[in-house]
């Protein structure tokens, strides 16, 4: 039997598919790699978080997209594997677009069974057009991303914005978000970790400013140099669990960038802004002094889970009202 004929009908007449799991198809330009992709990191936790929850969720992306193809050019493929390792659970495909109406009749093939295709910023164009072009009764069209102008995605049954985009007044706020890692209070934590990732100026200056607190320093990101060791991002939890105060430096403006400095707050580590440790380092120096230093909590509205459940709840809306 179809999965979708189990649902109860509400008193509307509608599907209420409320207890339901559901499926979902992301695209986007990368989950394996998160080089000039901030997004990568909310994507990797939120899909964790919606398999955890029972749902299904499968993330495609197009072979030798530019994201990956610049990571193993600059680093090899040392955080490739990192990321198999880190996210073995993670479902995800490579493809290669087709074009004309072999792609038409691929990208049916990818969303037939699913009740949701989420298409991000860095989707290949071919794959919003089709996903403007199908019109499913059962599927649900979501559109994620930093963009502010609606005529971006007319198509768009649901818009997800993440939190402090400038988005349309019909977007549903999701994202930045990170896991939650457990916290052990009794961890021994030490020293200043310092996290570059772009923007060379402004992480050397932080790193000159730290100078005197002897941070341990390295890159998930561009920046390079025999003073930046390279560390990939799905690698850094164990030193920001290990790390008495974070500094994240050069993450981005992108709305999605914010996980970034979310990642040592979700492992229970303090984080400083680049700016904040130029301009008082001090501080970072007072906070290093201070015993003991508690743990820090993640606020809920960047925790995964949350995220995720905001999508689900989203989409359950938006296909109650196609079924209505």
């Amino acid at each position: 039997m179809d999965r979708h004929s189990t649902a109860k009908i509400n008193t509307n007449g509608a599907a209420d598919d409320s207890g339901s799991p559901l499926r979902f198809v992301f695209f986007g330009e990368s989950i394996v790699s998160d080089w000039g992709n901030p997004a990568a990191t909310t994507v990797r936790a939120v899909m964790r978080a919606l398999t955890a929850a029972g749902h299904e969720a499968l993330f495609l992306e197009e072979r030798r997209n530019r994201a990956t193809v610049e990571l193993l050019r600059a680093r090899e493929s040392s955080a490739v594997r990192a990321f198999a390792e880190r996210y073995a659970d993670l479902h995800y495909r490579t493809y290669d677009l087709p074009s004309g109406l072999e792609r038409t009749v691929w990208f049916v093939r990818q969303v037939a069974t699913v009740d949701a295709v989420v298409v991000m910023d860095g989707a290949p164009e071919g794959v919003t057009e089709e996903a403007a072009r199908l019109d499913a009764r059962h599927l649900t069209r979501v559109y994620w991303s930093a963009r502010s102008d609606p005529a971006a995605a007319p198509w768009a049954e649901l818009w997800l914005s993440p939190e402090g985009a400038r988005a349309p007044s019909r977007a549903v706020v999701c994202g930045p978000a990170v896991e939650r890692q457990p916290v052990q209070p009794d961890l021994p934590r030490s020293g200043v970790l310092l996290v570059a990732y772009d923007d060379r100026e402004t992480v050397e200056a932080a790193r000159r400013a730290l100078a005197g607190l002897d941070p341990e320093c390295v890159s998930a990101g561009t920046v390079a140099g025999d003073e930046w060791p390279f560390v990939p991002e799905v690698a850094l939890n164990e030193r920001y669990r290990r790390a008495r105060v974070a500094v994240v430096a050069g993450a981005g403006d992108d709305p999605f960038a914010a996980a970034r400095e979310l990642l040592p707050v979700a492992a229970g580590c303090p984080v400083v802004a680049a700016k904040d440790a130029v301009d008082r380092p001090g501080w970072v120096a007072d906070m290093l002094a201070r015993a003991p230093l508690e743990p820090v909590e993640l606020p809920a509205r960047y925790d995964a889970a949350v995220a995720a459940e905001r999508l689900v709840e989203a989409v359950r809306q938006a296909r109650l009202v196609r079924l209505s």
